[in-house]
């Protein structure tokens, strides 16, 4: 053995020795206490591993397959409300090896149906596997979607026909689990719906049904205008949220964010008017105007008639025929008025705004811990400015700005979004600080009985050594007492070294044969 070593072993049973029994007994006591948290302490580091979420929402078939897979490879593992739980340090791997093996199986069958070749099989278990194959492809794809937790998609495909006339429609419904706190918009129900009748042969999108766990309707297929109606009530939410958004910006910089809440209803009329209006001038105008004169001018002969001729007698010579002058005039004016006439044609596109319903809290100021309403004048100021921000007509809309003391306890939705900062570890229970604080306790109070004890030897050996050495060496603390001989007679009463071993050996005898048993191991240790 080195003789550090030896040393070492030497001083330590020395030490012991030295030791009081109850100083022993306690030792022993807080040594057994701290072995006890030691131990605890191990058992709970191997608990605080951090476990994470490896599947969840499995079917019982599927997590006994995943936990199958994690005993046999002695993976330890968690199963609490329908999740596993591995490592965290091992979800990745383990997800990717589950998945090669086809584990969890998800409860939905693709076309990965049709990858065993099935001799033998009927005309109808063909048609049926190719509809669970369909069905269970829509599944997974609208899964895919952050806010469905799990999805189930049901079609009805009636069989083909001879006759058109007899042929039924396709059909389908979905049932959707959403996530914890999450919700769809009116167009991913859109989206959902379409893909579903895009993806079906003969599947119109108002044959499709789409429904919640709960069993509220998303989309019907009875309800023709029930898209009409999302989008109406979309275009009212953003009309209200503009609104209150100028508002509350307007707000913000006079009252202090989150002193000051806003809310407007507005009513939109979703009407399409088309107004033809036709007017007519009563002051005629004239188009057309035309005039036309005709004069005609000339002369005719008309045959002289001469009397007949006595009998007997030569005929007479013919007259020359008489001549006339014939003149005719003709005029003629026409005129075509034009009636004016003014068609306008408007049409008012829907989203008016017909009405506007404007409420404003204020929060009361609080000056020198006191709570002091604002006056008449500041609010009067404040509705005229949150009037002109808002587009408020008197003749038609409503405005109404009140004061009343926010609930500090309460968070303002109007305070600024803070950061978010990184996800914290995850904090170990209270059980395992009670554990660490109750260790650290017993090895302090374990010091500190050993530092007193060890204290109090050398006071009692610095006495004795002093009383049998004969050197006036006193306990800490003592009075110096007078010079002694170099022979000290300890048959003297009045000697104080005497007085005070004795009185050391009254008072803590177990200490001084502890001493004493010291001495006798050290004087045989050296004699050795």
């Amino acid at each position: 053995m080195p003789p550090a070593l030896a040393a070492l072993l030497r001083r330590v049973a020395e030490t012991w020795a030295a030791l009081p029994t109850s100083a022993r007994r306690l030792a022993l006591g807080l040594a057994g206490v701290g072995a006890l948290a030691a131990l605890g302490l191990w058992a709970a580091s191997g608990l605080m591993v951090d476990y994470q979420v490896l599947f969840s929402n499995l079917t019982p078939e599927d997590t006994t397959a995943v936990v199958d897979a994690l005993r046999a490879a002695r993976v330890p593992y968690r199963v609490a409300d329908g999740q596993v739980l591995v490592p965290a340090a091992r979800v990745h791997e383990w997800r990717l090896k589950l998945a090669s093996q086809g584990v969890p199986a998800s409860g939905n069958v693709g076309f990965e149906i049709f990858d065993k070749n099935q001799f033998g099989l009927t005309d109808f278990a063909q048609r049926l596997n190719f509809q669970r194959a369909v069905q269970g492809e829509l599944a997974r794809t609208i899964g895919q979607l952050k806010e469905v937790q799990q999805a189930r998609v049901h079609l009805a495909l009636p069989a083909p026909r001879v006759f058109t006339s007899q042929e039924r429609p396709a059909s389908a419904a979905v049932v959707l689990r959403l996530r914890p706190g999450a919700s769809l918009r009116p167009e991913q129900v859109r989206g959902i719906v379409h893909l579903v009748s895009s993806s079906v042969e003969g599947l119109a999108p108002d044959r499709v049904t789409v429904v919640d766990s709960s069993g509220r309707m998303l989309a019907s297929g009875v309800d023709r205008v029930a898209g009409l109606s999302a989008n109406q009530l979309e275009a009212r939410s953003a009309v209200e949220q503009d609104i209150e958004r100028r508002v509350q910006t307007l707000l913000d910089p006079i009252v202090g964010p989150g002193r000051s809440a806003v809310r407007v209803s507005a009513l939109v009329n979703f009407d399409q008017i088309e107004r033809t209006e036709e007017r007519f001038d009563p002051t005629p105008l004239v188009r057309t105007q035309a005039r036309t004169s005709e004069t005609l001018q000339g002369a005719s002969s008309q045959p002289s008639v001469a009397p007949p001729p006595a009998a007997g007698a030569s005929a007479p010579t013919p007259p020359p025929p008489a001549t006339a002058t014939n003149r005719t005039e003709r005029s003629s004016e026409q005129t075509t008025y034009e009636i004016a006439r003014t068609v306008e044609r408007t049409v008012v596109a829907p989203g008016d705004i017909k009405r506007l319903s404007v409420a404003v809290l204020l929060d009361v100021p609080l000056v020198n811990g006191e709570r002091v309403p604002r006056s008449e004048e500041e609010l009067e100021r404040i509705k005229r400015l949150v009037a002109s921000a808002a587009g408020i007509r008197a003749d038609r809309d409503e405005l109404e700005v009140q004061q009343v003391p926010f609930d500090p306890s309460v968070a303002a939705p109007g305070d600024a979004p803070q950061p978010q900062a990184a996800p914290a570890p995850a904090r170990r229970p209270a059980w395992w600080w009670a554990w660490g604080a109750g260790a650290l306790l017993a090895l302090a109070t374990l010091g500190a009985v050993l530092w007193r004890a060890w204290r109090r030897r050398r006071a009692l050996e610095s006495a004795m050594g002093a009383a049998f050495d004969g050197r006036n060496v006193l306990p800490e603390g003592a009075a110096a007492p007078p010079a002694a001989p170099p022979a000290l007679d300890l048959g003297t009463e009045e000697h104080p070294l005497k007085r005070q071993v004795l009185k050391a050996a009254q008072e803590h005898p177990d200490e001084v044969a502890q001493l004493l048993r010291a001495w006798m191991f050290r004087r045989r240790a050296t004699a050795t």
